[in-house]
């Protein structure tokens, strides 16, 4: 071994393999991001400018050719219109490539994320190797999964959307609650479920543990704050954060029925008070009151439309709702099951949680974020294909455990290693590289991106009670 290159940690891979390996990394990440650049026209990218233009112009974000693209609530409005500006202070061809750039650096960070929170030693990760003590991309812990994720990143990088950059803020916010970092964690969780509203789900699970400062700055480091301040008989202010808090996502709403039960009457009539000031007042002042009326329910409406609407029983749509209407055309039974079945899951999880402790600086804590970030996107009504980059936390999981199982467990691990290359058949080996357009649509239409996450996340279910303390909780950088 030489001083110019080094075999890291984890890997069994011969020198040439690993400078391959790299190569076609960096030749595929550099490609995405030119043909990217090629087809401007054709990207997500472009639908969020057009939605930011809207929003500069005074013109309406869900009108037009706009109600197609745009699904977003009304806090995207200012992520968009952020990135118009900065298209037209550098063009467009620039903004996307930052952009693009930005997306290929978020998914380093997610492996560098799930290394900290799944792997022994992954504090220590780093993309070139630097040590052979020390982990490095192509480490068996970081490139096996990588590797099973890759059809998804590359969804993910072909339409140049942002669901990475969620999965990433979702991620650091966790390893910050696991290094007793609230603020921080809520600081990048809010933001997360601000952007794209899925992640709103992950705060019930912070009520479920019981991890009532996470739960409180996860909103924006707003409910905490003003349940400090009514312990501190400062109901104006604690009234003024949870309204706040309330205003920017719906969810914290039921904090306000909470201070009902508790009968705090000062602080349910503060926090109402600035509820109708923030989500009533301001609005009308500084948009007028037909605007505001109308911005809330053009999303509204648009969702309702793109939920119940044909168009999402296509193959496109991998969530179950889509599954169940593909399954079940007509009759209107899909729905309503789907919202069944989504229930079910959810008791289903909290009934498997039930004995974990609340503590989510805990190991187990990890294992029930890998399985509720692949559950989120299951249930999520408009789950595109590069919507389930959210598994790679399950296979990071997964991986290190299963390479825990005792060899030669015989019927205690032959199931498990099935689904595990199930999964991988169904994700990956389904793409159209590998089985062509049209055999890749028909499985598609058989939901084979559903089934191979399902398969993922009973995987990391059934690995749950085989769980060692790993990694040891390492101080948050």
């Amino acid at each position: 071994m030489t001083a110019a290159f080094v075999v890291p940690r984890d890997t069994r891979l011969p020198r040439a393999a690993i400078v391959a390996i790299y190569g076609l990394v960096l030749l595929w990440a550099g490609g995405e991001v030119l043909r990217s650049l090629a087809r401007v026209d054709s990207v997500v990218f472009t639908g969020y400018v057009q939605v930011g233009e809207a929003v500069l112009q005074g013109k309406d974000p869900y009108g037009g050719g706009l109600a197609g693209i745009n699904t977003w609530p009304p806090f995207f409005f200012f992520v968009a219109a952020g990135l118009a500006l900065l298209a037209r202070g550098i063009s467009l061809l620039g903004a996307l490539f930052l952009w693009q750039l930005g997306g290929v650096l978020a998914i380093w960070g997610c492996l560098k994320l799930c290394a900290r929170l799944y792997v022994d030693g992954g504090d220590t990760l780093t993309f070139w190797p630097r040590s052979a003590d020390r982990l490095a991309f192509v480490s068996a812990a970081v490139l096996v999964p990588f590797i099973m994720m890759a059809r998804l990143f590359q969804e993910h990088a072909q339409h140049t959307q942002i669901n990475v950059q969620v999965l990433f803020l979702v991620l650091l916010a966790f390893y910050w609650f696991r290094g007793a970092r609230p603020a921080l964690g809520g600081s990048a969780l809010a933001l997360a479920a601000s952007v794209k509203a899925v992640p709103v789900a992950l705060v019930l699970y912070l009520v479920y543990k019981r991890a009532w400062r996470e739960t409180g700055w996860t909103l924006l480091f707003l409910v905490l704050l003003a349940f400090y301040w009514f312990r501190g008989a400062r109901p104006a202010l604690g009234g003024s954060a949870l309204a706040l808090a309330a205003s920017v996502k719906a969810v914290p709403v039921a904090l306000v029925l909470y201070l009902v039960y508790k009968r705090a009457w000062r602080e349910t009539g503060w926090t109402l008070a600035y509820l109708v000031l923030l989500n009533l007042a301001l609005p009308v002042f500084v948009l007028g009151p037909h605007e505001t009326a109308t911005y809330w329910h053009r999303w509204r409406e648009v969702s309702d439309v793109q939920i119940a609407g044909a168009g999402s029983a296509h193959y496109y749509n991998q969530s179950l709702l889509a599954a169940l209407k593909r399954l079940l055309p007509g009759g209107g039974v899909a729905l309503p099951l789907f919202y069944a079945l989504a229930a079910l899951g959810a008791a289903g999880l909290a009934w498997a949680f039930r004995h974990d402790p609340p503590d989510l600086r805990d190991p187990r804590t990890a294992a029930e974020l890998a399985t509720c970030l692949g559950a989120l996107v299951v249930v999520d009504p408009l789950a595109w294909k590069a919507h389930y980059v959210t598994l790679v936390a399950a296979y990071f999981f997964c991986w290190e455990a299963l390479r825990r199982l005792p060899a030669g467990g015989g019927g205690a691990g032959w199931w498990r290693w099935a689904l595990w290359w199930g999964s991988f058949a169904c994700v990956s080996l389904s793409a159209p590289l590998v089985v062509g357009e049209r055999i890749n649509n028909a499985l598609e239409t058989a939901n084979v991106i559903l089934v191979g996450a399902l398969l993922v996340i009973g995987l990391a279910l059934s690995l749950r009670p085989r769980l060692r303390p790993l990694p040891s909780r390492s101080a948050a950088p």
